[in-house]
């Protein structure tokens, strides 16, 4: 799989998906609440995971890519982790 994240929104991605999951996880309560919560859960779940992937669907279909060294022809393997 192809990487179109460069390690700045790799961070921020993963750092905000954090930060969504535990605050779905503390204001998991009442019905309202609980439709709300399993959304910042879903959403902070993907960005973690496409984060720790590199790889955003979205930026995909949009053809953007903030992966440099991906710009200037290098494969996935040259990737710091």
């Amino acid at each position: 799989m192809k990487h179109n994240m460069g390690k700045n929104e790799r961070l921020f991605r993963f750092l905000l998906g954090i930060a969504l999951l535990i605050v779905g996880w503390v204001y998991l309560g009442g019905f309202g609440m609980m439709v709300v919560s399993s959304i910042f859960i879903v959403v902070g779940a993907a960005l973690i995971i496409t984060g720790v992937l590199s790889y955003c669907p979205i930026n995909a279909l949009t053809h953007h890519n903030s992966c440099n060294s991906c710009r200037h022809g290098m494969t996935d393997k040259h990737l710091p982790v």
